[in-house]
């Protein structure tokens, strides 16, 4: 049987006993939220303020992430890219070299995984910069960028 639960910042959430967090959504379009560690039987209750905290900077900064992301990995996306003859759909914008700012253009946030100590990953969809793999950026407690990469 589902648990349920209402946070005013958090929104509604419901616990998954297999992955042992608690799941939501938020935002338009809808983001997926996992708080990770959150345990379902009350426990862990005390870290709510922490999950909170780093919920509302994220909501935040989240903008400022991505650019960094797009920035770390617009390097990747060009050694991606496939040869200019074998592009029909012509995404590569007339063979103009992949930047930052079209990166940024082309992912977009899909899932939010919040850690009991603050810490977060930011998960990306690629916009077909990296053949349907997922986009990941590694957050630290402190709302930092640690690290960009790709998964999947």
């Amino acid at each position: 049987m589902p648990q349920n639960f209402r946070d005013d910042v958090l929104g509604n959430l419901t616990y998954d006993e297999q992955l042992e967090g608690w799941e939501g959504t938020f935002g338009t379009p809808e983001v997926s939220l996992w708080l990770s560690g959150a345990q379902g039987d009350g426990a862990g209750q005390d870290r709510l303020p922490v999950y909170r905290d780093a919920f509302l900077r994220l909501r935040r900064d989240e903008p400022g992430l991505r650019r960094q992301v797009a920035e770390q990995l617009t390097d990747l996306a060009e050694d991606w890219r496939e040869p200019e003859d074998d592009a029909e759909d012509d995404d590569e914008e007339d063979g103009q070299p992949i930047t930052p700012e079209s990166v940024l253009e082309r992912i977009a946030l899909t899932n939010v995984m919040l850690y009991a100590d603050g810490s977060a990953e930011l998960y990306y969809s690629d916009g077909d910069l990296f053949a349907g793999h997922v986009i990941i950026g590694s957050v630290d407690e402190n709302g930092e960028l640690t690290d960009a990469g790709i998964a999947g």
